[in-house]
């Protein structure tokens, strides 16, 4: 009995408890722009926490890693699936793409561990290294402004901040008769604007010269400086069969001049 008591009167120990009691203490909510996504409580840090023989309290960081590994799998959304009904009603899913939501992994792992050993209750932020405009997994995640490319119909669609359909038009695709030239699909923001641009091919593999020299009055693109929206004055045939015909484009999106001028001046 003696022995026992001394051992619960043993600094060390009851510091370590006192520490261990602290972080059990924690419950607290990770979240994407106030919804939550993953919760933190006694029952998972019970397994987290880790007392060496010099009774010195620590977290096993590779557990929490695992666990921060499924949230940002759960997070992140860049390339996935999104379903969402077009405001003419169509419902459309796309994937592939750069936009989206991109947590950090790294920081997640050490706002976790910070929290914890706090005893931290309540709710947090999670760090992203990008975010969209709208946390909705498998769904629209860009706001409501924004311009619907439709590869099947060939056709454009500019939505404004309010929903409604301010602009519609043809456009053509990426040729499907040439290997590599098939417009990307996928979710993506434009990534700059330009007027008067040159666009210039990839090197001819037998000539070295570049594969095209194009002038264009307006460029937006949206993957990387390679690919993007512009006008199209050499384009005469403006039909959904346009970029199976031999019309098709080297993966931009071709738009009649006007609408080209108007996207530009409201992108």
């Amino acid at each position: 009995r003696e022995s026992q008591r001394r051992a619960a009167d043993d600094p060390a120990l009851v510091a370590a408890c006192e520490q261990a009691n602290t972080c059990l203490e924690s419950a607290f909510d990770l979240q994407v722009q106030g919804t939550t996504v993953a919760s933190v409580d006694d029952a998972l840090v019970r397994g987290w926490i880790c007392i060496d023989d010099g009774l010195n309290v620590s977290l096993d960081e590779r557990a929490v890693a695992l666990w921060v590994d499924g949230v940002e799998a759960a997070v992140d959304n860049v390339g996935g699936a999104r379903t969402y009904l077009r405001p003419d009603g169509k419902e459309v899913t796309v994937s592939g793409g750069t936009y989206g939501w991109v947590s950090h992994g790294a920081e997640t792992e050490q706002l976790v561990l910070d929290r914890v050993s706090q005893g931290f209750a309540g709710a947090v932020e999670i760090p992203m290294k990008q975010q969209a405009a709208v946390y909705n997994p498998g769904g629209a995640d860009w706001g409501a402004r924004y311009v619907d490319v439709d590869l099947t119909e060939q056709r454009a669609r500019f939505y404004e901040a309010d929903g409604s359909l301010v602009v519609e038009t043809p456009i053509i695709s990426g040729s499907v008769l040439e290997p590599g030239y098939a417009t990307p699909e996928g979710v993506y923001a434009i990534t700059g604007k330009q007027l008067d641009v040159v666009l210039i091919g990839l090197p001819d593999p037998q000539t070295g010269e570049p594969s095209y020299e194009t002038h264009v009055d307006y460029w937006m693109p949206f993957v990387g400086n390679m690919v993007g929206l512009h006008d199209a004055d050499w384009q005469t045939w403006w039909s959904p069969e346009a970029y199976r015909s031999g019309a098709g484009s080297h993966g931009c999106v071709n738009m009649p001049p006007d609408t080209a001028a108007w996207a530009y001046d409201s992108a």
